[in-house]
């Protein structure tokens, strides 16, 4: 998990997109199984668990380390009054 909010990239279908750098790595793996494509994901920056959230080809969305059921379609993470992102569902 990164202190600081450090970006890098990722593939996800066939687009590039931006990624904490810590969960680079991790990211591209998921994306390359066939049945998960990555939604959304955050290392947390110590204030929060670690999320990804992933559709797979079928079921529900779900956040992937913590197996929770995510119901909305978009907009899975909210910012808390200090700027970090973190999921209501998975927060602890």
């Amino acid at each position: 998990m990164c202190q600081s909010r450090n970006t890098g990239k990722a593939h996800v279908l066939d687009k590039i997109v931006r990624v904490d750098r810590c969960l680079e790595n991790l990211i591209d793996f998921i994306n390359t199984h066939p049945h998960y494509r990555t939604l959304g994901c955050c290392c947390g920056h110590s204030r929060y668990p670690m999320t990804i959230v992933v559709q797979p080809s079928v079921g529900e969305k779900f956040e992937l380390l913590s197996n929770t059921i995510i119901p909305r379609k978009k907009r899975f993470y909210i910012k808390d009054k200090y700027g970090y992102y973190y999921i209501p569902e998975v927060k602890s």
